[in-house]
């Protein structure tokens, strides 16, 4: 991920001229008062700062610390302010923090400081909005950049101490702005610059005392976060079944894995389905999933020996090393990671350029407001992860990769069919251009047709248990061999709302 969004050249001309103004260090400080909470404590007393983060929270001040892919962001020589002094990476990994200094001559007000740096960052990024606190000799800019196809949203905190411009960074993909909004500011309650004598720490509770008015001759860009919710003609109607019985009605809501606050709530029919119901039956506990990150982490990993380029042809390992490079990663820093592995993460990340996430994901929706109700996995961690390794590791990456580089055409495309309830043009973009019959050991029999026939098997003892809500992919309920079907041919009534 990007530092400085490349440092743009101005920003490098400022602050070369801006260097030679810098003063020596001063004499060793006294140390600072103790952190608000336990978690990682950095304390650079020659810089004059000193900071704490969550203890959820990981942090690198080294490029020997740095994990696999972030290394890029701390530099082999730092110099005389070791700039960045700190590199910190939020539970998800998806949110980031940097602390970076930088020399300013002493003549440099914090305003002249905050509009240099605005002009600058034009260069590569779109400035949204400054904003100062003379009171507290305080400043915050927000930006956004896009990395490759990827949208990243920056704020950044700024303080002039001791000839050095200090500036504390936050950053993640425009999909999970405002998801750590707490723990940047407990962040930056907890930040202490040393300054005219004293330890000081001027941005707690900075927003409340922001004036935007010194920069309102500025132009921004307009902000907003991505729509994400696609609008349907004739009103939203995803796909939703009813199967009825002598003890009770079992609905099956197709899902999608990767969604938006605008999706919920659902129409009517469908959440009074759900309210009325006494169990949830999802495709797998997303939540037990989660809590097994590190160990899905390690089995996506190539045995010992075995290397990426091991793994998939020389084409594609190109293709690949292009893709990640428009992202500022390396390739190697995969190159123990199992092409299967990689084409989720590539997955995930083409989802989340449009604004949709996992963690608004339509299973996760209704596992928030499970409540009391009884719920039953159709599938096992294992069994997916199973099921993922058996597919053809290169052909996966290859169609990631596709999707990846056709996703702003394609993702709204697949989400307004979803959300719309065109069951045709959905099942074209999940299933195939041509959606009829899968092929024996075709992509499409291992990762739709066999599991909906064992899912369709484990749901039947589940029709006698009353009223049941079943949330599944949205590919497992579409076409002849999709679990409606298969209901029916059961010999269950079974119907289309």
């Amino acid at each position: 991920m990007l530092w400085l969004v490349g440092r743009p050249r101005a920003i490098r001309c400022v602050l070369l001229v801006a260097a030679l103004w810098a003063g020596a260090c001063a004499s060793p400080l006294p140390p600072p008062p103790a952190p608000l909470y336990p978690g990682y404590r950095y304390v650079n007393p020659r810089i004059g700062v000193a900071l704490s983060l969550p203890a959820e929270w990981k942090a690198f001040a080294k490029r020997s610390e740095a994990p696999p892919g972030f290394e890029a962001m701390m530099s082999a020589s730092k110099g005389r302010d070791e700039s960045p002094l700190l590199v910190g990476l939020a539970p998800d990994g998806q949110s980031y923090l940097r602390l970076l200094v930088e020399p300013v001559p002493p003549s440099l007000s914090l305003e002249a400081y905050v509009r240099l740096l605005v002009a600058a960052t034009r260069a590569q990024a779109e400035p949204l909005s400054a904003s100062l606190s003379p009171e507290r000799g305080a400043a915050r800019f927000a930006f956004r950049a896009r990395q490759g196809p990827l949208e990243l949203l920056f704020r950044e905190s700024i303080v002039l101490a001791n000839g050095r411009a200090i500036r504390l960074g936050f950053w993640s993909l425009a999909a999970f702005a405002g998801r750590y909004d707490a723990d940047f500011a407990a962040i930056e309650a907890d930040v202490l610059f040393h300054r005219d004598g004293a330890w000081q720490a001027p941005l707690a509770d900075l927003e409340a005392s922001l004036d935007p008015s010194p920069f309102a001759d500025l132009e921004y860009a307009e902000d907003g976060p991505p729509s994400g919710a696609p609008a349907c003609a004739e009103g939203e109607h995803p796909g939703f079944w009813r199967v009825s019985t002598e003890r009770g009605t079992l609905f099956l809501f197709g899902s999608v894995h990767f969604g938006h606050p605008g999706f919920y709530p659902f129409p009517a029919p469908i959440e009074e389905a759900f309210g009325a119901s006494e169990t949830l039956v999802v495709e797998v506990d997303a939540k037990a999933l989660g809590e097994q990150r590190a160990a899905l982490l390690e089995i996506g990993a190539l045995p010992a020996g075995r290397r990426l380029g091991d793994e998939i042809s020389g084409e594609l390992y190109a293709r690949l090393a292009e893709v990640l490079e428009e992202m500022s990663l390396s390739v190697e820093s995969f190159s123990q990671a199992a092409p299967w592995s990689l084409s989720l993460m590539l997955t995930e990340i083409a989802f989340n350029s449009l604004g949709y996430t996992a963690a608004s994901g339509v299973d996760n929706y209704f596992l928030d407001r499970a409540g009391e109700r009884e719920i039953v996995a159709l599938e096992t961690a294992d069994e997916q992860i199973a099921m993922l390794r058996e597919l053809d590791g290169a052909a996966s990456l290859s169609g990631a990769i596709d999707f990846l580089d056709s996703v702003e055409a394609n993702g709204p495309r697949m989400m307004k069919a979803w959300r719309c309830g065109d069951d045709v043009a959905l099942a074209r973009a999940i299933l195939g251009p041509e959606p009829g019959p899968a092929a024996a050991g075709s992509f499409r029999e291992r990762m739709f047709s066999a599991r909906n026939r064992l899912m369709a098997e484990r749901l039947e003892p589940l029709l006698a248990r009353g009223d049941v809500f079943v949330v599944v992919g949205a590919g497992h309920l579409l076409g002849e061999d999709g679990i409606p079907a298969l209901l029916a041919a059961r010999g269950h009534r079974v119907e289309r709302h």
